[in-house]
């Protein structure tokens, strides 16, 4: 217990990274971790057919761009009263302004819009 007092004392304990608890220990954490991981694949997947939709088909390009988040044009962000919201930057507003089936829910100062699908 005196341990305990004083490691809480000394160490600052909001600066430790976040723990994560391994998943093979518990039955109910690792059914919990798969339906997660493919909520996240569904939602990625759903992303990449609105930046399918929104800009077309992706063209070759004589060099390859050094990261898959380089690669994307379309950006998520979590929003607090939306959730998840779609983000593009200033020179992909005008392709996301004609797509059918986007609405504009903000355009802010730097000209990056945010936007959903239907």
């Amino acid at each position: 217990r005196k341990l305990g007092l004083l490691v809480e004392e000394v160490v600052d304990t909001a600066a430790l990274p976040r723990i994560r608890v391994r998943t093979t220990l518990c039955a109910g954490l690792a059914d919990a971790a798969s339906r997660r991981d493919a909520a996240d694949a569904a939602f990625s997947d759903a992303v990449k057919a609105v930046e399918a939709d929104v800009f077309g088909a992706a063209r070759p390009k004589k060099r390859a761009r050094t990261s898959a988040a380089a690669a994307a044009r379309i950006h998520v962000e979590r929003d607090s009263s939306r959730g998840r919201v779609l983000r593009v930057t200033k020179k992909d507003a005008a392709a996301v302004r004609g797509a059918a089936g986007a609405s504009i829910l903000a355009t802010r100062r730097g000209g990056e819009v945010l936007f959903t699908t239907e």
